[in-house]
Formats: C-alpha cells, structure tokens, sequence
C-alpha cells in the first residue's frame, strides 16, 4: 500500500505513479445523489444565541432535550402521512445552532407539521419562531449535506424577515397559493402570508380554544411586561396583534390581551 510518505519521497514520473496509486487505493465510493425540488422550512428559535451565551449549562442542557423531544414527537406524529400520500410526504430534519431545517415534498403537509411546532413550543417551552418556507432545488444526503439554491434563497429570505412567524416565500405564493387557496396560510401585509398556527392548531387539537390559547396569552402578556429592546419588543407587539385578531374572529373575547 502506497503511503504519504512515499509520496514525499518520489520524484517526476515515479511521483505521479504513485499519486494515482495512492489515489486508487484510498477512494471512497462516491455517493450518487441528485438534486431534487423540494420545500424547505428553514426556522430560528427567537432568543436562542442569547440562551447559549447566558445560562447555566445544565439548564440548557435540559432545555436543549426539551426541543428535541418537540421536534421528535412533530416527526413522529407525521410518520403515518407517507402511508396515506406517499413518500412525498415524509419530512426529513437537521439542526445546527439556532438553525432547524426541515425538507419535504408536500408543502400542505410541511406547512401543517411547521405550525404544530409552533404550537407546542410556545405553549409548552415558551419559546417563539421565525423563519419561512422556500421551494427550491436542493442536495440532501444521510443527514450529513444539505446543499442548493433553495436552502440559500430561505436562509436569505429567513435574514430578512423579522416577525414572529413561519413566512411562506414570494415564489410559494405567486405559483401555488393563489391558485390553491389554504386555510393555514394567512396573509397579515400586502405581500407577507404566514403559517397561520392558530388555525392549524384550532384544527388538531380540541382543546386550543379551550386552554391551549391562555398559555398563549399569559406568554405574550408577560413578555410584553418586560423591559425589552425595541427589535424585541416588536416580536411581541407583532404577536399580541396576531393574537388579537385572531381572538376576535373566533369570538374569544376573554382571550384578548
């Protein structure tokens, strides 16, 4: 077997011998992956570099299993969609510092996964989101490489946005949305739709109205009673209006902040 010491020791024809040598006894099968077209619902937990820099490490610690068994419970409850519409629907996850991803095939099914997460870390964590869901082309192996113009367009769409929601891109609307109007997706600006998580959760859960909501509530009201910044300020004022609207439409006066 060639070593790289050999290498260092070769010189001119017997050097690129040896180099293809070593090349061949040392590659690797290389994967056989294609690009595919897929939706992308790229996702920051509001305060998270703020959590890392400040608390205790066993706090975050238990913080950190308290999201992963959110995030696991969320891919669970959606292993039985692939048996009914495919594998289309199967939603593939990866995390890295403040960062999930999530792939699908399905937007439906992505965008009703997306607001059931809002929904259980809010009223379970207490913790918000922001982010959006993109379509674009995108490489995706083993867990290990998730590369393409999609994930770049929703991270840059991500940077960009700044409210306390799921943002569904631009391209998402103009070429699917206006033809095939959703429930859970709620337009709040002239060119801003959002996953709308009040309704998806309205929808899976019978007890949302009933004392899910007040969790909201209470979160939103004690936050607002905090001595934020301005930028994280807006966050909750953006979600107390959400939130009002919302109550409203529904005839929850009680529920009103």
């Amino acid at each position: 077997m060639v070593s790289l010491a050999d290498l260092y020791k070769a010189e001119g024809k017997e050097e690129d011998e040896l180099i293809k040598k070593f090349i061949e006894e040392n590659s690797y099968p290389m994967p056989k992956r294609k690009m595919e077209k897929m939706y992308i619902g790229y996702i920051d937990i509001n305060g998270m570099q703020y959590m890392m820099k400040t608390m205790e490490t066993c706090i975050f610690e238990t913080m950190c299993n308290e999201i992963a068994g959110v995030v696991d419970s969320i891919l669970e409850e959606n292993a039985e969609y692939p048996s009914v519409l495919g594998d289309d629907a199967t939603i593939e996850f990866h995390m890295f510092s403040d960062n999930m991803i999530f792939l699908c095939k399905n937007l439906s099914v992505l965008v009703t996964r997306m607001g059931l997460l809002q929904r259980k870390l809010i009223i379970q964590l207490g913790l918000s989101v922001k982010g959006c869901i993109d379509y674009g082309d995108i490489y995706y192996y083993k867990n290990r490489f998730i590369l393409g113009k999609g994930l770049v367009s929703a991270y840059k769409i991500d940077a960009d946005y700044h409210n306390p929601a799921i943002r569904i891109s631009r391209n998402i609307i103009e070429n699917e949305v206006h033809d095939k109007p959703s429930r859970f997706i709620k337009k709040v600006a002239y060119d801003e739709y959002v996953v709308d998580f009040y309704c998806i959760a309205q929808a899976f859960s019978e007890d949302f109205e009933i004392e899910e909501i007040g969790y909201i509530k209470d979160f939103i009201r004690t936050n607002l009673a905090e001595n934020y910044s301005d930028d994280v300020m807006h966050k909750y004022i953006w979600m107390k209006e959400f939130h009002n609207e919302y109550c409203k439409k529904n005839a929850l006066e009680e529920m009103i902040i």
